[in-house]
């Protein structure tokens, strides 16, 4: 009974944890994506372009400076740093609770 508990438990995390990376690595594509449009749009010879064109790639390229990203409430930003830290939080926890079944 207790084994069959103990692999429910770890389904559910890993299905949990999966998820998790489902939109923290898109995230971070995003990010990384995001941050290259202005390198790209600089490394392209736009000041030989029309004043008018001049004027929007200045704009993409001051916009661009500063990463687009997916959150989690507009509180979290989901990208592959911060599923590493959920991981190593939770590895921590897990061995403080082994610890203290361990001493019982």
């Amino acid at each position: 009974m207790e084994q069959s508990k103990m692999i429910k438990f770890a389904s559910h995390l890993i299905v949990a944890l999966f998820q998790l990376l489902l939109f923290c690595f898109p995230g971070d594509m995003l990010m990384q994506q995001s941050l290259s449009i202005s390198t790209a749009a600089y490394s392209i010879q736009w000041f030989q372009l029309p004043s008018f064109v001049k004027d929007e790639m200045c704009m993409i390229i001051s916009r661009s400076q500063r990463p687009s990203y997916i959150t989690a409430g507009k509180l979290y930003i989901m990208h592959l740093e911060n599923f590493t830290t959920i991981l190593s939080t939770a590895f921590s926890y897990f061995m403080m609770l082994q610890s203290f079944n361990s001493e019982s």
